[in-house]
């Protein structure tokens, strides 16, 4: 069936159709560079007419994106920023200084190249990154920032030949499809080093590093891991080094964790200068701004500014770990509740007892089939209120109270919808 793609309704339609990993999982995915390389050769090889900075990791690789792109947009420079998942619309995923796609450049896009992708059977992952490269392509950008999907050696985006690549952690997470050791999952995430490119890493085990380091010698890539030595985080506030001077950055936002995710970034600014030249002013800026400008990411987001509710989309241990530390931080565990909601292959013994200090805990079902389901939930918090459709009112009763919501980024969308539905009442 030829589709016309006359309409956004349609495109959107036609996506809605395809399986995703958020939903189907692994029955979604097609870890197969061949064929992204085809349709690519098709699309007249776009992924080439722009320079990229590759970024991969178990965490925190969002955040570093939008902190790159926030900078170098800031430094005057028309900057794209590829990112996944999305929370509320696909648009969200393609961005040229924080403007998303238009629904006119979508339907051109499938108008140009939807039936070819249909027939192919491609995958949604390889179908928004081939959106994200033409649609740079079309823009004439000056740097992208291109986050990968899951992994990195056999990633949709790893196409790409970047300017610079940046590892900002390994740790556990989809071990069904990256391995269940940590070696083993630094292999796919080093699988984005380039010959001769330069590699920025962030605080990595020894075991993840070993692995890297000799993916990068074999590349003849240097190796440039981030050094905290001299920099401090305390209450939102980060001071780090920069040259023979100070910089000192605020956001209510920032974890302990950001620390080392904007010296990353200060490491990747300062080995382009020559090529992408950022002053100082512009880098703090830059950092500072970065929330404002990118509202909705799922990261300690704020969901309402007249209440202490929180988002975070925390789903595997280490990334747990650090929220919690967070939490602890701004409050005593006893003020905090906490709702959890997971999908079903992230739930494990480690990532439930990161949150056992906590004595208010509710859990949800999402619909999904992935979504874990109450009987595994309570087998996990055993303490645990069930919150459901039928009794939301129960969250009348926390308005006044600090909420963090968190589990996965996919509850994102169903936590916010409360929150309106609340507001309304």
């Amino acid at each position: 069936m030829i589709e016309k793609f006359s309409n956004i309704d349609e495109v959107r339609e036609t996506l809605n159709r395809i399986p995703k990993f958020s939903t189907d999982g692994q029955a979604a995915a097609n870890f197969n560079l061949d064929r992204m390389r085809v349709l690519c050769e098709i699309m007249g090889n776009p992924q080439n007419n722009f320079e990229s900075i590759h970024v991969a990791g178990t965490n925190g690789k969002g955040t570093i994106c939008r902190l790159l792109s926030s900078i170098y947009q800031n430094a005057g420079y028309k900057t794209a920023l590829y990112t996944s998942p999305h929370l509320e619309r696909v648009e969200e995923r393609f961005r040229i200084n924080t403007t998303e796609i238009s629904e006119e450049k979508l339907i051109q896009f499938f108008r140009n190249y939807g039936n070819t992708l249909l027939e192919g059977g491609y995958t949604f992952f390889e179908i928004t990154t081939a959106i994200a490269f033409w649609f740079f392509s079309t823009e004439d950008v000056d740097l992208a920032i291109i986050e990968t999907g899951l992994g990195g050696r056999l990633d949709a985006t790893n196409v790409i030949q970047p300017i610079a690549t940046v590892i900002s952690s390994v740790g556990i997470d989809h071990s069904e499809i990256l391995g269940d050791t940590i070696p083993a999952i630094a292999a796919e995430k080093g699988g984005i080093i380039k010959n001769e490119v330069p590699v920025f890493i962030g605080d990595l085990k020894k075991e993840a590093y070993d692995v890297i380091l000799q993916i990068a010698q074999k590349s003849h890539s240097e190796l440039i891991p981030v050094d905290s030595t001299g920099s401090v985080y305390k209450n939102g506030k980060v001071r780090i080094k920069s040259g023979n001077g100070q910089l000192l950055m605020y956001s209510e936002t920032f974890k302990e964790i950001d620390l080392l995710n904007i010296l990353l970034c200060l490491n990747v600014v300062s080995y382009l200068q020559p090529f992408y030249p950022v002053e100082d002013k512009e880098f703090r800026e830059g950092v500072e701004t970065m929330t404002s400008l990118y509202t909705k990411r799922a990261v300690f987001e704020r969901l309402d500014s007249n209440l202490n509710w929180y988002f975070d989309g925390a789903h595997n241990a280490d990334a747990v770990t650090h929220l919690v530390q967070h939490l602890k931080q701004l409050a005593p565990k006893t003020s905090w509740n906490v709702v959890l909601s997971f999908m079903s292959d992230k739930l494990s013994e480690e990532l439930a007892k990161r949150w056992s200090d906590f004595d208010s805990i509710f859990v949800y079902e999402m619909p999904y089939d992935r979504a874990a389901k109450i009987d595994e939930l309570l087998t996990y918090f055993p303490s645990a209120k069930v919150l459901n459709e039928k009794n939301l009112n129960n969250l009348n009763d926390l308005k006044s109270e600090l909420v963090i919501f968190s589990g996965s980024f996919y509850f994102y969308t169903i936590a916010r919808r409360w929150l309106g539905t609340l507001n309304a009442s």
